[in-house]
């Protein structure tokens, strides 16, 4: 947990993820604002902080290698006990034709998921789809910090 305070960095500067601290692990290779996925794995590059978790990133890397996805963002984010990412939606044009998933890593008994009408309990060691693109939100109802392994990934197929 140490390194979230070395090398995490907080999103306070969006309201709804400002009980949250991530580390990046791949990020884009392109940040244009016409960028457009083409090329599987060569649309994101690993970042410094991914030396510091190879498993995560392996694990990330053979899921994508499995269902046949081009890999995007992936983000080790920590929220904080009893806190919430506040209901919105993800409307950046990176994201189009994208798919969200959730690897929970830890979490307590009450780690909500809420994407559109559907709501579940993420529990340790399961991988959801997450729609991304209808309302959605998180709530850590527990005395833990939750930790989620988020990632994003472009169906090749």
């Amino acid at each position: 947990y140490l390194f979230f305070h070395f090398l995490g960095f907080c999103y306070q500067k969006i309201l709804h993820h400002q009980h949250t601290h991530a580390i990046l692990l791949r990020q884009l290779a392109n940040t244009s604002v016409e960028y457009t996925p083409v090329d599987g794995e060569h649309e994101s590059k690993t970042t410094l902080e991914t030396k510091y978790f190879p498993e995560v990133h392996e694990a990330v890397l053979q899921f994508a290698q499995e269902k046949q996805l081009g890999l995007g963002r992936v983000a080790i984010v920590k929220m904080k006990p009893w806190q919430q990412s506040y209901r919105h939606y993800d409307s950046e044009a990176y994201l189009a034709g994208r798919d969200r998933y959730h690897l929970v890593v830890r979490a307590g008994k009450k780690n909500l998921l809420s994407a559109g009408d559907e709501t579940v309990f993420a529990k340790e060691g399961e991988i959801w789809f997450f729609d991304n693109h209808v309302m959605h939100r998180a709530h850590n109802q527990c005395p833990i910090p939750r930790i989620h392994v988020i990632f994003d990934g472009f169906p090749l197929q």
